[in-house]
């Protein structure tokens, strides 16, 4: 069934004093495991956020570049996953893509854009055409300054029976929707509130937010925030499991586990007036083992953003 608990809309979990934040290990939109293996492996490369370097999620550069070295990423979108891995190993790149994807699917997102600078030995994850974001009826960040001050948006929350791969956490107390999966291995926290923000477009306004919560600074926002996505329900003229709603992200992993934080602020609605939140956020703790990225993509069936008139 379909229900909308309370959601709690005063949000604190920003990344608090600079030694707290030293302990992450910041992840470019790759594997978790390969982060870990990374730190324990090739320690050197390993300085903590305080000194304005990070961690990357790497394999082991396959051209002869040194080590350190830093490459510009080219432009993946439109090649088969076979062409992409072969150009982005020839630079000392490597390539993620959701598992099981065929060599020859056609790539439709990547999560650094072309011509960004990095670490040779950086993962670069993409998606594919039948594993990205639907076209239709979806709203990227773009999308955001068409919407009128007094939109209708938030979260819809599909609630179902102890069999469904997500259901309630017994820990979520009044205010809080906190999700578990089947296996235990992961949670799932949602927020809404307002963000006050100057930004004149929803993706500079989506990146402060956060950097605000997750307590990132500019430089870790420029090296690791990369595009995910909301499920989008309804509204913007389209019917149920329309499409996707743009959302920047972060993930980075510490002692107690593997964290993915990701959030869209609409900047222009009148939150004042409408009494609407505009900015809204997913949290997400797993097990050190496992990777987020290979599990959010079905928090899709139990939560939504409705956005509506």
């Amino acid at each position: 069934m379909d229900n909308t608990p309370p959601v709690a809309s005063d949000v604190s979990m920003n990344g608090g004093s600079t030694k707290e934040r030293s302990a992450r290990r910041w992840i470019i939109g790759g594997s978790i495991a390969g982060a870990v293996v990374l730190v324990a492996v090739i320690a050197a490369v390993a300085v903590t956020a305080n000194s304005g370097g990070s961690v990357h999620a790497a394999s082991t550069p396959s051209s002869s570049a040194p080590d350190g070295d830093r490459v510009q990423v080219p432009d993946l979108v439109g090649m088969t996953v076979a062409d992409a891995r072969a150009e982005l190993e020839a630079i000392g790149l490597t390539l993620s893509v959701p598992a099981g994807t065929d060599d020859q699917a056609i790539i439709a997102t990547q999560t650094l854009s072309e011509g960004r600078e990095v670490i040779v030995g950086t993962e670069v994850f993409a998606a594919v055409d039948d594993t990205a974001a639907a076209e239709a009826g979806s709203l990227g960040f773009d999308d955001g300054a068409a919407l009128e001050p007094l939109t209708m948006v938030g979260w819809q929350f599909s609630l179902g029976g102890d069999d469904a791969s997500w259901t309630l956490s017994p820990d979520a107390t009044d205010g809080e929707v906190i999700f578990v999966n089947k296996d235990g291995t992961c949670t799932a926290q949602y927020w809404q509130q307002t963000f006050d923000t100057a930004a004149t477009d929803d993706l500079a306004a989506s990146d402060e937010f956060l950097a605000a919560m997750s307590g990132a600074t500019a430089d870790e926002m420029a090296e690791y925030a990369f595009d995910g996505h909301f499920a989008l329900s309804g509204g913007v003229e389209g019917p149920d499991d329309a499409g996707d709603v743009a959302t920047r992200t972060l993930l980075w992993s510490d002692d107690e586990g593997a964290f993915l934080l990701t959030g869209r602020v609409f900047h222009k609605l009148d939150y004042a007036t409408s009494t609407m939140s505009n900015a809204y956020l997913l949290q997400m703790q797993c097990d050190t083992a496992v990777d987020p990225l290979t599990v959010v993509d079905s928090l899709d069936q139990v939560a939504k953003v409705t956005v509506g008139s």
